[in-house]
């Protein structure tokens, strides 16, 4: 006699309740248990070590023939073209090999073991904005002139003009090539796929951008001018792009301006200026004598009047950031 009432209505579980940002909500599409992240870290990174390979052995045998056995001089000198007797634009491309294998581990993860659109990691549309992507790589060109200018006034002794036009050339082919690679790579995976991944877990997006950030930044502790400057001084210098990469993504809904300005930046620091403690050395424009510390700490102030910017032209609620 029952059976024609109605049933009660099960409550959703809270995978079906939809999270109030975009880009973390996008996240959910395909298989997203804890071990698919896990699983897709170690395929991502063991493509990076893989690629890294060579380059290692290579690197490390001309650096035990020269007689370097301490770590952290390991670190200071293997980046370096000239005192390896490596040619600068094949550093580079040694250099970036194991991006393109970290690249290629990442998507085998995301199309295969969580068995979603490579593009749900990147963007909470349907198609990845280019137009944002590319005014926020000039945009970022333009600060970082600014900076030159600023570098040229406070100590005009400590650039050379070294421009060398056919070697040049090899090194912005080569950087336009691998350079996406490198910096993407670490877009779509701290900003992008852990980002989306840990905010499944925590429902906003607060504590995801600050873990990545801190993550972000300790993967750059090998970096040469860590072993130089020491860690606590240099690693605040990714720490806070990272800080502010997330938040533009969580506000932005999507990855195209940190991927521009990522991409602006490290195209800058390779083919524009550089100095001997950079991990990335090529052949620039302007080299630095002696790496400006104290320029560069002033040069993390670009940062929030970049996020002020882009801030007023897209009107960004900052409510996606806590709820």
């Amino acid at each position: 006699m029952y059976e024609n009432y109605p049933k009660p209505q099960e409550a959703p579980s809270s995978a079906e309740v939809p999270l109030k940002n975009a880009f973390l909500n996008k996240g959910r599409s395909g298989k997203n248990e804890w071990w698919r992240y896990l699983v897709g870290i170690i395929i991502s990174f063991g493509g990076y070590f893989l690629f890294s390979i060579p380059t290692m052995i290579v690197m490390a045998g001309i650096l035990l023939k020269k007689g370097i056995t301490d770590e952290n001089e390991m670190r200071e000198k293997m980046t370096n073209p000239e005192f390896m007797g490596v040619d600068p634009n094949l550093m580079l491309i040694l250099l970036m090999l194991s991006f393109v294998g970290a690249m290629i581990g990442l998507w085998i993860a995301v199309k295969y073991i969580h068995k979603k659109s490579f593009v749900s990691i990147i963007t909470s549309r349907s198609t990845v904005r280019w137009k944002r992507l590319f005014t926020a790589a000039l945009a970022w060109f333009l600060f970082s002139g600014v900076w030159i200018v600023i570098a040229y006034i406070k100590d005009p002794g400590n650039l050379r003009y070294t421009f060398e036009a056919g070697p040049f050339i090899i090194s912005l082919v080569i950087a336009l090539l691998f350079l996406p690679a490198q910096t993407w790579w670490e877009e779509f995976m701290m900003r992008g796929y852990l980002l989306q991944g840990i905010g499944q877990r925590t429902k906003t997006a607060l504590a995801p951008v600050i873990i990545t950030s801190v993550v972000f930044g300790l993967l750059h502790s090998g970096n040469p001018e860590v072993a130089t400057n020491g860690f606590w001084q240099s690693i605040p210098m990714y720490i806070l792009p990272g800080l502010l990469f997330g938040i533009i993504a969580v506000l932005d809904e999507g990855l195209e301006i940190p991927m521009g300005f990522h991409l602006a930046n490290n195209l800058f620091g390779t083919i524009v200026i550089t100095n001997d403690t950079s991990a990335i050395q090529a052949f620039t424009i302007w080299r630095q004598n002696e790496p400006d510390t104290t320029l560069d700490t002033l040069g993390l102030l670009q940062l929030p009047l970049f996020l002020l910017v882009f801030w007023f032209i897209y009107k960004w609620d900052i409510k996606k950031l806590y709820t």
